[in-house]
């Protein structure tokens, strides 16, 4: 067996970051039935029965105001083709209502909720929150996933073949700057 080299409990001080999370677009409305887009990576399953996942956002977001009202959000899956528009969706100089069209982004109309799904995402989840927890800084959203769309070419081989398929972009946070892979180094600033 290896020997074990004792860490701190926190996580910013892991010589290996141990953690690392998929991006997402998250679509929500505002009360007028405005659309917004923001990443996310602080996503993750609960439970099969009923299907639930575990969203975490700041206080500070648009997406945190907007769920406190319509409860309704659609996780968008990027895949690694979507890297730079992920990117960019956090810049400043990416806000504004055209904002989702400089990213070379289209919306459509979800199936069950009222925010619009990414068409260029591979998979879509439309959600409902179900209960909240309040966390320093941020929010816990339970939500129920009450539709999902997958693109054809996806929804068939095996679950390997499945994985590939996807594409996932996956995002590591290491001192305070974050990467995403597949195109190392994309540092945040």
């Amino acid at each position: 067996m290896a020997e074990k080299v004792p860490q701190k409990t926190d996580p910013r001080r892991w010589e290996t970051p141990l953690f690392f999370s998929q991006a997402f677009f998250l679509t929500t409305t505002d009360h007028a039935g405005n659309p917004h887009l923001e990443p996310v990576t602080r996503l993750f399953p609960l439970a099969d029965e009923p299907p639930l996942l575990g969203l975490v956002l700041s206080e500070g977001t648009l997406a945190h105001r907007h769920l406190a009202k319509t409860r309704e959000f659609v996780v968008n899956l990027a895949p690694t083709g979507l890297a730079l528009a992920f990117w960019r969706s956090g810049e400043p100089a990416y806000t504004g209502l055209d904002r989702i069209g400089r990213l070379g982004l289209t919306l459509e109309p979800s199936r069950k909720v009222a925010p619009p799904r990414v068409a260029e995402c591979p998979a879509n989840l439309e959600c409902r929150v179900t209960e909240k927890k309040p966390l320093p800084g941020a929010t816990l959203y339970v939500a129920e996933i009450v539709a999902v769309e997958l693109d054809r070419g996806i929804s068939w081989g095996t679950p390997r073949e499945r994985f590939k398929a996807l594409a996932p972009l996956l995002w590591l946070r290491e001192d305070g700057e974050y990467y995403c892979e597949p195109k190392l180094p994309h540092r945040a600033r």
